[in-house]
């Protein structure tokens, strides 16, 4: 195919949710967060593809480095009652909130409370919480792998870590306890990326564009009847 023919676009987020305009979500005082801690976002579930035994391992590794740190990690899954296992084992319960599953009309509250995304997930495309998070002003930390490097380069909006190793996701974590200026550098980065790259109204456009193109050109192929 030509060039000319290919149209690539990610499927993107509503911008008018999820915006980091708003300080906070207003969340923090229901999960007595002290206002200078830091929280960090787990939103993937607890499904083995979402490694959050992996996630949780990162942060045991953190607090054991600053106790300044919660983690909400919100849905269910397979792996909920292992992972529960683990906070108690490791004495996290007072740095993990468990939510549960959160309707998508919340996600932006819960975004804009938090401070820092990330995502343990071992497959991916154009991650839709992923540009949910950049589009709230968060800086994300993911896997260098699948379609991550795509929306976030190490230093420029976020963290890229070896995917599956919970020593360098923690030490990425690390990073934005200790430099919290250098965290909202990277979350407004983010933002005005996915402001320019993942505004799902605009790339939907995009998609009936390619549709419109399509059609006309399968029509004028097509042979005339006699």
């Amino acid at each position: 195919m030509r060039n000319a023919d290919i149209v690539q676009f990610p499927w993107g987020v509503d911008l008018q949710r999820f915006h980091s305009q708003a300080a906070n979500g207003g969340l923090r005082s229901t999960w007595s967060v002290d206002s200078q801690d830091l929280v960090i976002l787990f939103t993937r579930g607890f499904e083995p593809i979402h490694q959050p035994l992996l996630f949780l391992e990162a942060l045991r590794q953190v607090l054991k480095k600053n106790s300044t740190v919660h983690a909400v990690m919100l849905g269910n899954g397979r792996l909920f009652n292992e992972a529960k296992a683990f906070i108690a084992m490791h004495g996290l319960t007072t740095h993990v909130i468990l939510p549960g599953r959160v309707a998508n009309e919340q996600l932006s509250a819960y975004h804009r409370s938090s401070d820092v995304y990330v995502s343990t997930t071992r497959s991916d495309g154009s991650s839709i919480s992923l540009l949910e998070a950049m589009a709230c002003g968060r800086p994300a930390i993911v896997p260098d792998a699948y379609g991550n490097p795509e929306w976030v380069t190490s230093g420029e909006n976020g963290f890229l870590y070896s995917s599956g190793n919970a020593t360098a996701l923690a030490e990425k974590v690390l990073l934005l306890v200790n430099d919290r200026r250098l965290a909202a550098r990277l979350g407004e980065k983010g933002a005005h990326i996915a402001r320019e790259r993942a505004d799902w109204n605009r790339n939907c456009d995009r998609l009936l564009n390619a549709y419109d193109r399509l059609t006309t050109s399968h029509s004028a192929d097509r042979p005339k009847e006699s």
